[in-house]
């Protein structure tokens, strides 16, 4: 079943439940056009064949997935908006997004200003953003999540992504997102060609080794930071200011720059000549694909004429 929703903005009164395989599409293609205004409840998927699209979710709260949650029978989150969404109580985990199980995706979505605010003792790390326990987040952008957990040893809080074991993130850029033992990206799963930068720790028991990433250094594969601790030998670090690393493209920030440390040194995958970036643009134009959500401009090429 398809299910086109027209422009509009939607309130809702209580949590949306997806448990067989129906897409929900904004009709236009364009999020802005289509709100749904969760009033602190959350949209909820659990079918492998489940599609959100097209829609902006805003306001919503829950335990887990403030805005969205994706159970262990998966689903699909895709050309999306999130936004000042949290999550709440003893064990609250992902402000904007959470994927329990290994068939979930997050696709072309901007994730932006969730919070977390668990106060749980748990040993177990808990995102503001968006947390993969399982499946896939792609060509996204997290960007103003933070963690309100306060100080301890035992509140690992991640202000953008948490990459679980098995889980992947592939081509997103983390900007601006703080927590308390990781800033930008948790993983102990597969990151690749990511770009974590402006992130902050905010624990002083853990400082500033892991503003941008914590986790299993070994996961990460040409990812650049704007911090001092490289990640490991594929990985990039930069001093470069943000206005010279990222630009703003069709009125949407976080593109490269010319001539930024993003371009052409991504690792390039199977299949990345048919895919497209954040902006629907093609994923690969230069010789490799470039580090985060969006593809920059190629190198410039001067021909001189004698």
């Amino acid at each position: 079943t398809r299910i086109i929703v027209s422009n509009g903005v939607y309130e809702i009164s209580k949590n949306i439940e997806m448990s067989q395989g129906v897409h929900v599409e904004g009709v236009t293609g364009n999020p802005n056009d289509i709100v749904f205004n969760l009033n602190s409840k959350n949209y909820r998927m659990n079918d492998p064949a489940a599609v959100l699209s097209s829609v902006k979710l805003t306001s919503g709260s829950a335990t887990q997935g403030g805005a969205v949650w994706i159970g262990l029978l998966g689903g699909t989150l895709t050309n999306c908006i999130v936004e000042n969404s949290r999550s709440t109580g003893y064990d609250g985990r992902a402000g904007g997004v959470y994927a329990s199980g290994d068939f979930a995706l997050v696709s072309h979505c901007i994730v932006s200003n969730c919070t977390t605010s668990s106060e749980g003792e748990y040993e177990s790390y808990k995102a503001a953003g968006v947390q993969m326990d399982g499946g896939r987040i792609e060509s996204s952008l997290v960007v103003g999540c933070y963690s309100t957990t306060q100080q301890s040893n035992f509140r690992k809080s991640v202000g953008g992504i948490l990459v679980a074991s098995g889980a992947s993130a592939v081509n997103c850029t983390v900007v601006g997102c703080s927590g308390h033992r990781a800033g930008g990206i948790y993983s102990s799963g597969a990151v690749t060609n990511c770009a974590i930068v402006g992130c902050a720790n905010m624990s002083e028991s853990f400082p500033v080794p892991v503003d941008a990433w914590d986790g299993a250094a070994a996961g990460f594969v040409n990812c650049l930071t704007d911090t001092d601790d490289p990640i490991n030998g594929t990985c990039f670090v930069t001093d470069l200011p943000e206005t010279r690393i990222f630009r703003t493209k069709y009125g949407t920030s976080f593109f490269p720059a010319t001539g930024s440390p993003l371009v052409d040194r991504g690792a390039n995958w199977h299949g990345v000549e048919k895919a497209t970036d954040l902006a629907g643009n093609p994923r690969k134009v230069g010789s490799r694909v470039d580090i985060g959500c969006y593809e920059g401009p190629p190198e410039n090429t001067i021909f001189l004429i004698r």
